[in-house]
């Protein structure tokens, strides 16, 4: 009966944004940090057209681990490259915002670990005065990691189509109703310690959300929203699940002394199988970067939601991951960075049986080279560790010695 309704719930949003809108933007989980208006930063305008380019190599160095394996780590050269465009274009009623990327990863001598990553997000909207129909579409094909459960490059595409309806109660308020439909499907032959991933991973959400967005100050905007999904897998049928999830969130713009954005929530998280324990608890995201005296700058995340186990019997885990980084600028160019963090993995009870929980550490630190163009030079070492009380198999201790460069145009 919840299935039901929550499946009308997206079908009437996603039609009333087709009808008002035969194009333009929607939130959906994939498309959500997209710009609603003129990019924060653009290094090209023409005419309605603004774009800003990007480059990154992530790392040139040595993994000494690459399988995460615990008796036999291997050790082998790689280069990560990620370029990308963001962009925004506005003709009359009509805004396009959009963004691209690809990453290249490449191993010198393990051939089976090399990839190529591309992502499309965009939104089109229609600008009819307080009234902003919008619909999205976003589209990735990657080959990397897709949990810190899941030490293993494996390949997967995932979809995205959303529509939005957004209201300008005044110049300072917004309410706004949305829909999203997001699929994952890994690729077939794509096997995890002996579990084939699409059988276990495969699914099809399907979301809708009602936001009140309020701007508390120039600086500041303030958004509560509440949302029902269900998921729906495509091969593991007892899998499903519905959840509820309402949440608060702070975002502080560039201008801000504090920049990024804090969100904080409460899930309740109902999986179908009878004999998995439900989740009922907060979740958070937090981005937020502090510049401090003597040109220092202090970044920190965390992040807590349930999440998909990608063996069927553990069910789910609720990953916790809590990161710091302090980059202070020595002298002239010359930079020092250092970085800690902490995540944790706690896996759903099931029939009685108690659960576990998987701890992960990563230490890094490094020195960067600074020009004036923006971009920066980095030198880096990294050691990441993962303790596991019940399963050997999941422990692993990896380091890496790597260089880094990025860009912005």
């Amino acid at each position: 009966m919840a299935s039901s309704v929550i499946r009308r719930q997206f079908w009437a949003a996603l039609l009333a944004g087709m009808l008002l809108a035969p194009t333009a933007a929607a939130q959906g989980p994939l498309t959500s940090n997209l710009s609603e208006g003129e990019l924060p930063v653009a290094a090209y305008r023409i005419g309605p057209v603004s774009l800003n380019p990007q480059m990154a190599v992530r790392e040139i160095g040595v993994d000494t681990n690459v399988f995460s394996d615990p008796e036999n780590p291997q050790r082998d050269w790689v280069v990560s490259i990620s370029p990308g465009m963001d962009g925004h274009v506005r003709s009359g009623i009509l805004q396009f915002v959009f963004s691209s990327g690809t990453d290249f990863t490449y191993y010198a001598k393990f051939k089976s670990e090399r990839a190529a990553m591309r992502q499309f997000m965009g939104r089109l909207d229609f600008l009819l005065a307080r009234l902003r129909p919008s619909i999205g579409y976003a589209a990735n094909s990657t080959r990397t990691k897709p949990n810190a459960e899941i030490d293993l490059r494996a390949r997967r595409r995932e979809g995205e189509v959303s529509a939005r309806i957004a209201f300008e109660v005044s110049p300072l308020a917004r309410v706004a109703v949305s829909a999203a439909r997001v699929e994952t499907r890994f690729d077939d032959g794509e096997v995890y310690r002996g579990i084939d991933l699409a059988r276990s991973l495969n699914r099809r959400a399907e979301s809708a959300t009602l936001a009140l967005r309020l701007q508390l100050t120039p600086f500041t905007t303030l958004t509560l929203d509440g949302s029902a999904s269900r998921d729906e897998f495509l091969a593991a049928a007892g899998r499903d699940s519905e959840s509820r999830l309402g949440g608060i969130e702070l975002d502080f713009s560039r201008d801000a002394i504090i920049t990024g954005r804090a969100r904080v929530g409460y899930r309740d998280f109902r999986p179908e199988d009878p004999t998995l324990a439900p989740y009922r608890g907060l979740t958070s995201s937090v981005g937020l970067s502090v510049t401090t005296f003597w040109r220092g700058r202090f970044d920190a995340t965390f992040e807590r939601d349930v999440q998909y186990s990608f063996e069927e019997a553990e069910g789910y885990f609720v990953s916790n991951g809590l990161d710091f980084t302090y980059t202070q600028r020595l002298f002239g160019p010359i930079d020092v960075q250092s970085r800690v963090g902490r995540g944790m993995l706690e896996y759903s009870e099931r029939a009685g049986i108690p659960g576990r929980q998987d701890e992960l550490l990563l230490l890094s630190g490094g020195l960067g080279y600074n020009r004036n163009s923006g971009a920066r030079f980095g030198v880096n070492y990294e050691y990441s560790d993962r303790e596991s009380a019940d399963r050997a198999d999941r422990r692993f201790v990896r380091r890496r010695i790597y260089g880094s460069y990025e860009y912005r145009f």
